[in-house]
């Protein structure tokens, strides 16, 4: 009976639909929609790695032997690696500053 009544319900659904011609709308619709979704997120995700490129030329080159002198390290209290500013752990755990190049040279920028 139960079966029998969702089939109805079912039916009537699609005859409203038919008789205003929404169902075909509709899905149309969101079929635009979601090109226009796809090829934006194919613009972003281009965007961003350009984006990225642009900044890994930028870390990779040096910074002048004069502007090192003012570099501050972040030395990480428990295990004593040493990481310049560009690193991403860079004052992201428990340790300090220091100017000295003293500790263990980070294994990612190099500290």
């Amino acid at each position: 009976m139960r079966h029998v009544i969702c089939s109805v319900v079912i039916g009537i659904v699609l005859a409203v639909f038919a008789a205003r011609g929404d169902g075909t709308n509709v899905m149309k619709r969101l079929r635009t929609e979601n090109d226009q979704l796809r090829e934006e997120n194919r613009k972003l995700r281009e965007e961003m790695v350009q984006g990225k490129e642009t900044r890994i030329e930028t870390i990779s080159n040096p910074a002048p032997s004069n502007v090192t002198a003012d570099v501050q390290y972040w030395i990480t209290s428990s295990s004593k690696k040493r990481h310049n500013p560009t690193c991403k752990y860079y004052k992201q755990s428990k340790g300090y500053l220091t100017k000295d190049k003293i500790g263990v040279p980070c294994k990612i920028c190099g500290g």
